[in-house]
């Protein structure tokens, strides 16, 4: 159940931290969020179905990061190349 608000919450959060025009920090730090959260999971689940979950949790995790990241860092190219 923590996993599920920590991904919603992440999603919810991320688009009013990013105003489409430069890089955000903000939204960075949101986006890797769920992947430690993940890697935490990971390392504490011990039963074959919580690792299951794990997994899934780790691949979604690593889906938002993708997500996240190229939403992002287009714009932290653009303003390294305009010099800003």
């Amino acid at each position: 159940m923590m996993t599920i608000t920590i991904y919603l919450m992440c999603l919810f959060f991320y688009p009013a931290l990013i105003c489409g025009c430069h890089f955000h920090i903000d939204a960075a730090i949101v986006t890797i969020i769920p992947l430690l959260w993940s890697v935490f999971i990971l390392a504490t689940y011990q039963t074959k179905w919580g690792r299951v979950g794990s997994w899934m949790g780790f691949l979604l995790a690593c889906f938002w990061l993708w997500v996240g990241f190229e939403s992002n860092l287009q714009f932290s190219l653009r303003d390294i190349l305009r010099g800003h």
